[in-house]
């Protein structure tokens, strides 16, 4: 059986490219309160793990998964789908925000 990822649009699969680049590969835990989460957070509708669903290493913070609740890698958060593209407004507040930064440093060093 071949390990993939069962993330919406993730197409990593355990193969020599994926160990070169450092991918990991994590069956979902037993744990029923640590599965629950990852379940929730992979977010497919009406949708189970099974024995052999894997998740990658890319979709946690640090690249591992963590035991404790309060730990950012107890579930996966890394999403790529999820992330949305900025409008007009925000990339001119961040150009204005970053002139702003660079006056305000040259300012200081003078």
């Amino acid at each position: 059986m071949v390990k993939t990822c069962c993330v919406y649009k993730c197409h990593n699969r355990f193969n020599v490219e994926a160990k070169s680049r450092g991918i990991s590969f994590f069956r979902f835990p037993k744990n029923k309160r640590q599965r629950n989460a990852w379940i929730k957070a992979v977010n497919r509708k009406d949708w189970l793990p099974n024995n052999n669903t894997w998740i990658c290493s890319e979709h946690f913070l640090d690249g591992w998964h963590g035991y404790e609740p309060t730990d950012g890698n107890y579930s996966p958060t890394i999403f790529a789908y999820k992330e949305t593209e900025k409008n007009v407004s925000q990339v001119a507040r961040e150009s204005r925000h970053l002139v702003r930064e660079k006056s305000q440093a040259l300012a200081y060093y003078m």
